[in-house]
C-alpha cells in the first residue's frame, strides 16, 4: 500500500494535488481540512472545539488529529492513502510512523511543496474559502506554519523520504513533475 503526504504552507495547494491523485489512483485522500469542517459544519463536539480554534488562527492539538487519522488509516481497504494536512506537527509525524510500522507499512515520501508566503497569501485570498482567508490571516498561518508545522520536514529529512519540489509554480507544471515522482 502507498502512503504520500503532501505537505507545504497554508496556499501550496496541497488539496488541490491530493485530490487530483485520488482521481487518477483511486488513492484515498485524507484531507484534513474538510474532515473538520465537515466536524464544524455538524456542531460534533470535535467541530464546536475546533472551531473555537481554528477562529484563533491556532492548530488543533495532536490528540484530536491523531485519532481521527488513526481511525482512517484502521479502516482503509484501498491500494494507497494521500495525506493533506496531516501530519502538522513532530508529534504526529511519530504517530503515523509508530501506526504504519504496527502494520508492517511504510510512508513513500513526503512530497515538500515550497511555496514563498508571497504566493501562498495571493493564493488563500484569491480562494478566499473562510473569514480567516484574508490577507492578515493567511499571514498569521503562514507564520503558525513556519513556527509549529515545518519542524515536521526535518522528522522525515532525518528519515530520507523528503522530496521537495517548488510549489510556486502552475497547477499543471507542479502536478507533472509529482507524477514523476511515482
Amino acid at each position: 500500500m502507498r502512503h504520500i503526504i503532501i505537505f507545504g504552507p497554508p496556499g501550496a495547494g496541497k488539496g488541490t494535488f491530493a485530490e487530483m491523485l485520488n482521481k487518477e489512483f483511486g488513492w484515498e485522500h485524507i484531507n484534513m481540512g474538510a474532515i473538520i469542517r465537515k466536524e464544524i459544519d455538524e456542531k460534533t463536539k470535535i467541530g464546536n472545539y475546533a472551531k473555537k480554534i481554528i477562529d484563533a488562527g491556532e492548530l488543533l492539538g495532536d490528540n484530536v488529529i491523531n485519532e481521527i487519522v488513526k481511525k482512517r488509516i484502521l479502516e482503509h481497504t484501498g491500494n494507497g492513502i494521500i495525506y493533506d494536512g496531516f501530519p502538522r506537527t513532530v508529534a504526529q509525524a511519530k504517530m503515523i510512523d509508530q501506526l504504519l510500522n504496527a502494520r508492517k507499512q511504510n510512508l513513500d515520501f513526503l512530497i515538500n511543496l515550497d511555496c514563498s508566503q508571497q504566493v501562498t497569501v495571493q493564493r488563500i485570498t484569491e480562494r478566499a474559502r473562510d473569514k480567516n482567508d484574508n490577507k492578515e490571516g493567511a499571514v498569521h498561518r503562514f507564520k503558525v506554519y513556519e513556527r509549529e508545522t515545518k519542524p515536521v520536514l526535518n522528522y522525515f529529512e532525518n528519515k530520507e523520504k523528503v522530496i521537495t519540489l517548488n510549489g510556486d509554480g502552475s497547477i499543471n507544471d507542479v502536478y507533472a513533475k509529482i507524477k514523476e515522482l511515482l
